[in-house]
């Protein structure tokens, strides 16, 4: 959250302690809060209450919002050839061909419904590649 980008600010002060309030617009709030033991104890009846800390994923940034644009990164320069291990190559290309995943599709199903005595199995498999020249025909015929 980007705290010079609130409506409202507030600051309290009492003894050692120091209270930043922001808000977007004037509500009416009731906050109870109760220090002890370095743990800080929120109570909020209207309102939900979310933890910041360094673990969480929201941040406070006393600035205001600023809009990324190219010029951030353009300051930047790099060299892509000290990055890149030139041993290297660029291969195109999926990661299971539509074959490969139409054989591990039916060797999976075979697991599944197959057992070693069963006859069934070779009629799940011829099927499977009926089914698989079919479909080969139909995309033939669709180019």
């Amino acid at each position: 959250m980007y705290l010079k980008d609130f409506e409202n600010k507030d600051n309290f002060q009492k003894n050692d302690i120091n209270i930043d309030l922001y808000s977007d617009k004037d509500e009416k709030t009731n906050i109870e809060i109760v220090i002890k033991n370095n743990n800080i104890y929120i109570k909020s009846p209207n309102n939900r209450i979310q933890v910041v800390d360094e673990n969480s994923s929201v941040e406070f940034v006393n600035e205001h919002y600023k809009k990324i644009d190219k010029t951030i990164y353009e300051e930047y320069s790099y060299n892509l050839d000290k990055i890149i291990d030139p041993r290297f190559k660029v291969r195109y290309g999926t990661v299971n061909s539509f074959f490969k995943s139409c054989y591990m599709r039916s060797k999976e199903n075979c697991k599944l419904f197959c057992t070693k005595k069963d006859t069934a199995c070779t009629d799940f498999l011829l099927h499977q590649c009926l089914l698989y020249t079919q479909f080969l025909i139909l995309q033939v015929q669709q180019i």
